[in-house]
């Protein structure tokens, strides 16, 4: 199925980049909700990935993800080949493996998705870049020492520790 390229508005263009990048949705079913190519939709999660790295001066060396679809795909292994990133998988059926992330994920859910009642979906959305920042920059973690895990990346560009 083949669809003609719409033009896509830029917060389009952006929801086209988070579904692929960061939620996994196969590039077919973002290109036809969006009703544009495979190629657009891989160039504008291409874009994302790069800007969104780069604004913060981080290069990923590699990622650890688990084995479902999205990490499979083609398209996965082609971007991360495109920006020099080693796909490391966890072995299947060892969820503790993955322990980091679920941990995570519980506490995205408790500290942000579940913590208060929302007016509106927008509302719940726009306040996730800053619960981001607050669990990424200055809250505690055991984990990394009482520090903030910003302070565990090592290959920022000026940071020396």
């Amino acid at each position: 199925m083949s669809h003609a390229n719409a033009a896509l508005t830029p917060r389009a263009r952006l929801t086209v980049a988070r579904l692929v990048v960061e939620q996994g949705v196969p590039v077919s079913e973002v290109a036809a909700r969006f009703q544009c190519s495979w190629a657009t939709v891989k160039r504008w999660a291409d874009r994302y990935l790069a800007g969104w790295f780069a604004a913060r001066g981080v290069k990923v060396e590699r990622v650890l993800s688990d084995n479902g679809a999205a990490y499979k795909s083609n398209l996965w292994h082609q971007v991360c080949s495109q920006f020099g990133i080693t796909v490391k998988k966890t072995r299947p059926y060892r969820p503790q493996t993955n322990g980091k992330i679920e941990r995570f994920h519980r506490t995205l859910a408790d500290g942000w998705g579940y913590a208060r009642c929302y007016q509106s979906e927008t509302e719940r959305r726009d306040a996730l870049a800053g619960w981001l920042h607050h669990y990424n920059h200055h809250r505690p973690h055991t984990a990394c020492g009482n520090l903030s895990p910003i302070t565990r990346l090592t290959n920022v560009p000026d940071q020396y520790s």
